[in-house]
């Protein structure tokens, strides 16, 4: 793996504390290998985390009635791949464990931070993410490049993030095709409110829905009768995603 010790780094800071933002800002102008984003509240850090604009993200733990901990976990409940550092104000064990369990790449203490340590800790976030991901893809592409059945990827709304090849001999799509609308789109009518309504229950806790007989609308415009299992894994830092087969 080449290193990434002289790679520019694109940072967004989740901070609703300005003297903390120009904090950070300046320890990151100091290194002169950062480019930094700024956002100061919830919603407008879930818009701009699901872009995944950026290589690695500074979430602050206290976000007016939000908490850091509560932002990590939607950013990853809709499928965001990219390293999350905690930013707490002081040494809490109990909550630093409580983060990595969450999904947090790393934890820093506010009042501790110099340059150095936050430079280690994002280039090793970054790095390790990028391992990890690099062998989970090439792990799952030579599972599902040779497997018969019809695999999905979508996330928590719905929207299909990954399709395999065997789309194209089930149903007529080449995968890329898929890639992008709704599963939903795909689905008879009639057998709608079925699936939404399984869906909606798995997206709601880990575990397997299914199995489920439904009509999948082929590319020829006929429908082709399929069963679906639906296995939640948006928690999963190598899916994140609700995997329907």
């Amino acid at each position: 793996m080449h290193s990434v010790d002289n790679v520019r780094l694109k940072v967004l800071l989740v901070e609703d504390d300005e003297d903390d933002y120009v904090i950070i800002r300046d320890l990151l102008f100091e290194m002169e290998r950062f480019d930094l984003d700024w956002v100061t509240n919830y919603n407008d850090a879930v818009e701009v985390i699901e872009r995944e604009e950026h290589d690695v993200c500074l979430l602050d733990y206290r976000l007016g009635e939000r908490s850091g901990l509560d932002l990590l976990r939607e950013a990853l409940k809709r499928g965001c791949k990219g390293p999350i550092i905690l930013l707490t104000g002081q040494g809490d064990r109990e909550l630093d464990l409580e983060a990595m369990q969450a999904g947090a790449a790393d934890y820093l203490v506010k009042g501790q931070i110099d340059a150095p340590l936050l430079e280690r800790s994002i280039r090793y976030a970054f790095t390790r993410t990028l391992r990890i991901l690099g062998e989970s893809e090439r792990r799952f592409r030579s599972l599902v490049q040779n497997i018969s059945d019809i695999i999905t990827i979508v996330d928590a709304e719905g929207i299909t993030r990954y399709q395999s090849p065997s789309v194209e001999r089930v149903l007529g799509y080449r995968p890329e095709d898929t890639v992008g609308p709704s599963a939903f789109d795909y689905v008879h009518p009639d057998d709608l409110e079925r699936v939404r309504s399984m869906f909606a229950g798995i997206t709601e806790s880990a575990g397997v829905g299914g199995p489920l007989e439904v009509r999948a609308r082929h590319a020829d415009g006929s429908w082709r009768h399929i069963e679906a299992t639906f296995n939640n894994l948006l928690d999963d830092p190598a899916v994140r995603g609700i995997v329907v087969n």
